[in-house]
């Protein structure tokens, strides 16, 4: 019943567990692993979407009416006009949450209680972080809310309830590890719901459905080791063989093309039968701070195959020019 459910993001469930807590007098951790207050900003009008000027990234709203890039800092002043079309503020509407959002929501939801947050905006002044964690270690916020900032090394032995917002989203990304990495966090983030304390509970909310949800209990986590890599055996990926990413930067993205698409060949020529090379490739965010990227990935046995093919690339001419980072995947 929609009527019940007094917000999307909400679930009855866990606003009636976190009701029960609070009148208990013990704490809350939300977890959302986005900061800010929506993902982006689009116009209703024409479909734009504002984004940075020095990377391939949208803008994210906060709370502190500002757009800014997580990668390289920049930021305008909240628009009161699309820039593309010209249509008024009025046409503008912020998409997905953030913690900032999360938030405000709790405080509209549970007036009377002390809702904090802890992410990394937060942490960048050390002196706010460490008030912010003194005051719920001592039991003056009731509800924190946080990234995963909040997942390692803390034990709260007040809180016996954490609820996890849009568990899901990290599923989509294009990481062959996104599954583990999620189950992973999803463990770790429950495992702050007080171990000495009867009753604690974990409500995880998902968008979509998937496996991995099947196992959150750290017991059943060798079977999703099993599931895990019969599906790694199929695409040839980590642990069940070695792979190595190559990165490719430039200030031109002409060159970058240009030259990536040289040291894949050259590689593909290079390499044995054994050996799969994939790409260049754009990766998910293929501009940073006005530098381009290119990608190319390198699946083998052994790692040492790896080192000979990465070892004959410095010997070429192929990288006068640009910055080159080899980074080992697994």
């Amino acid at each position: 019943d929609k009527k019940e459910r007094r917000s999307f993001w909400i679930s009855r469930e866990l606003s009636t567990l976190i009701k029960d807590r609070l009148n208990k007098k013990e704490q809350i951790i939300i977890f959302h692993n986005r900061r800010g207050f929506n993902f982006f900003l689009r116009c209703k009008k024409c479909s734009s979407v504002f984004t940075c000027n020095n990377c391939s990234v949208s803008l994210t709203a906060h709370e502190s009416h500002v757009l800014a890039c997580h990668y390289c800092g920049f930021s305008i002043p909240f628009p009161t006009s699309c820039f593309s079309c010209g249509a008024s503020q009025d046409h503008l509407i912020g998409k997905g949450i953030g913690t900032q959002q999360v938030v405000t929501i709790l405080q509209k939801l549970f007036p009377d209680a002390h809702v904090a947050r802890a992410d990394l905006d937060v942490t960048v002044n050390r002196k706010n972080w460490r008030d912010t964690m003194d005051k719920f270690k001592n039991g003056e916020i009731d509800i924190l809310v946080g990234t995963q900032t909040i997942t390692k090394g803390y034990h709260f032995p007040n809180v016996t309830l954490v609820g996890v917002i849009w568990a899901d989203l990290n599923l989509h990304f294009p990481v062959y590890s996104a599954a583990e990495q999620t189950l992973q966090q999803l463990i770790q983030v429950a495992g702050r719901a007080g171990r000495d304390r009867p009753g604690s509970e974990v409500v995880i909310q998902t968008l979509t459905d998937h496996t991995i949800f099947n196992y959150l209990n750290e017991v059943d986590y060798c079977d999703f080791f099993d599931t895990e890599i019969e599906q790694r055996g199929y695409a040839k990926y980590p642990p069940l063989v070695r792979l190595a990413e190559i990165e490719l930067k430039h200030e031109l993205e002409s060159c970058v093309d240009n030259e990536a698409k040289a040291v894949s060949l050259f590689l593909k020529k290079k390499s044995s039968e054994d050996i799969i090379i994939l790409g260049p490739a754009k990766p998910l965010v293929d501009r940073i701070k006005n530098s381009y990227s290119r990608k190319i990935y390198i699946k083998a046995v052994n790692m040492s195959e790896i080192i000979v093919l990465y070892r004959s690339i410095r010997k070429t001419d192929y990288l006068s020019s640009i910055f080159f980072v080899p980074n080992s995947m697994g």
